[in-house]
């Protein structure tokens, strides 16, 4: 029996590819993989390298439009922040000078003086005028009502005639003015004098049951009594003009003769 020879056996994988056959030239660009793998198809020409292409063409696609859409945002941000800034901002400030040196050397006055485009234009309120303001009206000072403004002195007797008045002397210590009426012509009752005040500077002293004459006018007055004038009618009246109003202080009928008069009777007011 013959021994068999030591040599290894090889398997069909580990000796590689082999040799291609006659159907495999055939085919021309198949490619021999091996006795155990299928054919595998290769291209070749100018379209062997078709989706390659694609692919860097779809690549270059994406990357355009990303680019554009980073654009477009951007574009949009900027015209946002532009629009916000303009209406935020108010008025555009006026431009600063071109030169600085020249603001600079400028005087002190001119510096301090407020540019006048920023300056609101508002007219001036004209000035109320001296006319338009009210005066005030004066309020007077008020004046004291008589004490007496009618009263009556003495009795009802008649027949007595006036024979002079006289006016009018300042009493001293009181500084009255007295007005005195010298009566004669009997010696009877003393007559009736009535006193009335129709204004605060006018007197009037009106008597009953005497008469005058007609050359018995009055007197030029004198103190606070300005003048004494004798109305006209069938009484005998007199009218004394103040200077101010007054107040009767005293009064009375006195009898018998003076260092000034003769006459029996006298009747005197003493004003203040």
């Amino acid at each position: 029996m013959i021994a068999e020879a030591s040599t290894p056996r090889v398997r069909d994988l580990d000796r590689g590819p082999g040799k291609p056959g006659r159907h495999a030239r055939q085919l021309g660009d198949r490619r021999w993989i091996g006795p155990s793998a299928g054919k595998v198809e290769t291209r070749s020409g100018r379209f062997a390298d078709l989706p390659q292409r694609f692919r860097h063409l779809a690549g270059q696609s994406r990357r355009r439009y990303l680019v554009l859409a980073i654009v477009g945002i951007l574009a949009v941000l900027v015209l946002t922040v532009s629009l916000l800034v303009s209406h935020a901002g108010g008025p555009t400030p006026l431009p600063l000078a071109a030169s600085t040196g020249a603001t600079s050397r400028a005087t002190p006055a001119l510096q301090s003086q407020p540019a006048t485009g920023l300056q609101p234009s508002i007219a001036p309120s004209a000035a109320p005028t001296a006319s338009a303001t009210p005066a005030p009206t004066p309020v007077p000072t008020p004046v004291p009502t008589p004490v007496v403004t009618t009263q009556t002195y003495g009795g009802a007797g008649t027949g007595w005639q006036l024979e002079a008045v006289r006016c009018c002397d300042v009493q001293a210590g009181t500084g009255y003015t007295r007005i005195v009426f010298d009566l004669g012509g009997t010696s009877g009752a003393d007559p009736t004098a009535t006193v009335s005040f129709p204004t605060t500077t006018t007197m009037v002293v009106a008597f009953t049951g005497v008469s005058a004459s007609s050359s018995i006018q009055g007197d030029s007055g004198g103190g606070i009594v300005s003048a004494v004038t004798r109305q006209s009618g069938s009484q005998v009246t007199f009218r004394l003009t103040l200077s101010r109003a007054v107040t009767v202080k005293g009064w009375d009928f006195f009898g018998g003769t003076d260092a000034e008069s003769s006459a029996p009777l006298h009747l005197y007011f003493d004003l203040n």
